[in-house]
């Protein structure tokens, strides 16, 4: 047994190593501890060093790779230079090697590039000859080994591209040159290169990111990395046609050769002046403005860019669709938004919403079984995403055919963001259904589309939730429009009244004050309020239940009858006419409405100073009703309503209902 359990401690540091977790830098520490783990670094297989080629799809380990060459060029380390190289791959590929190794008088590293095929620069290629080269130049240039399938070329005005070297096959992408690529590609240029710089640790676009970034300019204008002097070039449906066809192929091939899910950092255009001090008329590097780049993957940047037929090809390649888009935050690896999202959203390279193009994509993913529900990690989560599920997202901002798509995918319109993914943070969840009815700019039909198809995936009419366009109250006024869905008239199923007010329906459509501070509520005609609050009392709505609302000329919330807010007025303030107040107050009292301060053997009730709802409205309804002059509604108010002389409420508020 003690033999047993010295083995186990013995295998303890190898299981690590092959697990992959450590990463290139963490791998470097962990196998300096020892002898026996120092001789890992000899095994580039996966039980060795080259276990850290599980990690090469985040862009920060092939970036430690990079720090870790030029360690070892600075200290002319041949051993560890040979250990790092021997990984193969692109690795070899990197470019600088040789020019940096020679500028440093590293010899022994020289010595080790010299016996094997570096990455060279072909001086012959400019960015604009590579922009204009034919297939019978480049076929030329081939043949004669001017340039090889993995030349690279070097760029004097990146842009937003960030680097000073880049891949042959990139340049040709860039310049939607698709059949020179084609035919580079035929040559055996390699799909595992990225742009470079030298001595960062940034590395920039493979040819498979390059190509989906032009794929998807014609419509997103900033996924275009190249200046080209303000102008949107839109490929032609042969280029695009082409472009796919090469897509495909790209994609084959990035699989076989493990990049397929490499991340890569993309900057954002953000402008087009320059921001240098060069003579005017003098071109520069500036006349890009750049953020903080963001890193994604091929088919992150395809559903960003909404190229529904992009993701349609990477999937079938076998592009992953959920590493490093958990809900966990803090971690590396798990810190992007989910595909739904990225669809969706509006930010980064696509700052407008396209419901057509983003509804293709998520029909898409839909199909290759992506949860459309996932937002994915927190930290990446811009302020008009909190909160949201990407179903929420698109209803709060009238995204139409994307919500008809989950409807149609069957996806469960009730979902929220689970706790964990708001643990720590001060996100309120909100929900599809309030989100679409509280969005100001649907028109009717619209609306009513994304309420039946909400109602067909299984969103709770009666589910409450933070609407930010109300304030974060959390607030169920709007749902009187879904009463057919199930809706409780009374609106307050699932609102805990201790730790927020209560709102109800009916409450809130006699409330004209209410429409002037939430745009949201649009101040109807009163003949439409009538017929909404008719509807409301017939379907069960309590004409009697006591709800929090805003008063004008009164400080915080209250606790309100319905009869008392139908007779309310104020002074400064838009209110209903005499006859508008009198008409509502009769049609609650033929519902069964009466005055808060009597009871049934009218005397005077006994009412609290407060409610959880607020403090307690204690103007009486009769005395406000006198102000209408009508004496029909006096007399049904004091016959059916309760109203007795001696029910006039409290004092200040008489004297104040009488100011007004």
């Amino acid at each position: 047994m003690v033999l047993n359990d010295s083995r186990l401690l013995f295998d303890i540091p190898n299981l690590l190593i092959r697990s992959g977790v450590l990463g290139v830098r963490q791998f470097w520490k962990f196998s300096s501890i020892s002898k026996d783990l120092l001789r890992v670094r000899d095994d580039p297989t996966s039980l060795g060093f080259g276990s850290v080629c599980s990690g090469f799809h985040l862009t920060r380990e092939r970036g430690e790779v990079s720090d870790l060459l030029y360690d070892c060029l600075d200290a002319d380390n041949a051993v560890a230079f040979r250990q790092v190289l021997a990984l193969g791959g692109w690795i070899a590929q990197v470019p600088f090697l040789l020019h940096y190794a020679l500028e440093q008088e590293a010899q022994k590293c020289v010595n080790v590039l010299t016996k094997m095929t570096v990455a060279l620069v072909c001086r012959e290629l400019s960015p604009h000859a590579v922009s204009v080269l034919t297939s019978e130049s480049l076929d030329g240039l081939l043949k004669a080994g001017i340039v090889r399938p993995d030349s690279w070329i070097q760029l004097d005005d990146p842009g937003v591209r960030e680097c000073t070297e880049q891949p042959l096959l990139t340049a040709l992408i860039d310049a939607r040159n698709f059949e020179c690529a084609e035919m580079l590609l035929d040559a055996g240029a390699r799909v595992d290169t990225v742009e470079w710089e030298l001595k960062t640790d940034w590395v920039g676009r493979a040819p498979l990111h390059a190509l989906v970034l032009q794929l998807g300019a014609s419509g997103q204008p900033r996924c275009d990395v190249v200046e080209r002097d303000g102008e949107v070039l839109r490929l032609s449906e042969r280029e695009r046609e082409t472009g796919l066809s090469l897509l495909r192929r790209l994609a084959i091939a990035s699989k076989a050769s493990g990049c397929l899910d490499w991340e890569t950092s993309v900057w954002m255009r953000k402008g087009w002046e320059c921001t240098c001090a060069h003579a005017p008329g003098v071109s520069c590097s500036c006349k890009w403005s750049m953020i903080v780049s963001r890193e994604e993957t091929a088919l992150g940047l395809a559903c960003v860019a909404r190229q529904a037929d992009a993701v349609r090809i990477l999937l079938e390649a076998g592009a992953e669709t959920s590493r490093g888009r958990g809900e966990a935050q803090g971690y590396k690896q798990h810190n992007k938004l989910s595909l739904p999202m990225l669809a969706v959203a509006r930010d980064w390279l696509s700052p407008q919403f396209d419901d057509a193009r983003s509804a293709e994509v998520l029909a898409v993913l839909a199909d290759w079984g992506v949860d459309l529900n996932k937002r994915g990690a927190a930290s990446e989560v811009r302020e008009e995403m909190m909160g949201h599920t990407p179903l929420s997202f698109a209803c709060a901002f009238r995204l139409q055919k994307c919500v008809e798509v989950w409807a149609d995918k069957g996806v469960n319109a009730k979902c929220a963001l689970p706790p964990r993914a708001l643990k720590g943070s001060d996100e309120s969840v909100c929900l599809p259904l309030t989100e679409a009815l509280a969005s100001p700019g649907y028109g009717r039909e619209a609306l009513q589309s994304v309420v039946k198809s909400l109602l067909k995936a299984g969103a709770d009419p009666n589910d409450a939730a933070y609407v930010k366009s109300f304030q974060n109250f959390q607030s169920q006024p709007q749902k009187v429009f879904c009463l057919t869905g199930g809706a409780s008239p009374n609106g307050n199923a699932g609102v805990s009244t201790v730790t927020r007010p209560t709102k109800t329906p009916l409450l809130e459509l006699l409330n004209e004050y209410t429409a002037v501070l939430f745009p949201v509520l649009p101040a109807a005609p009163f003949s439409v309020r009538n017929r909404l609050v008719r509807l409301l009392l017939e379907k069960g709505a309590d004409p009697n239940l006591i709800g929090q609302t805003l008063l004008p000329g009164f400080q915080g919330s209250w606790a309100v009858a319905p009869l008392q807010m139908a007779l309310f007025s104020a002074p400064k303030y838009i209110t209903p006419t005499k006859e508008e107040k009198s008409e509502m107050a009769k049609l609650l009292i033929e519902h069964g409405a009466h005055c808060p301060f009597s009871s049934s053997a009218h005397q005077i009730a006994t009412v609290p100073d407060a409610t959880p709802a607020g403090p307690m409205f204690k103007a009486s309804p009769l005395l406000m009703a006198c102000e209408t002059l009508d004496c029909d509604l006096l007399r049904l108010l004091c016959t059916r309503g309760g109203g007795r002389s001696e029910c006039l409420g409290d004092r200040e508020v008489r004297r104040h209902v009488s100011r007004a």
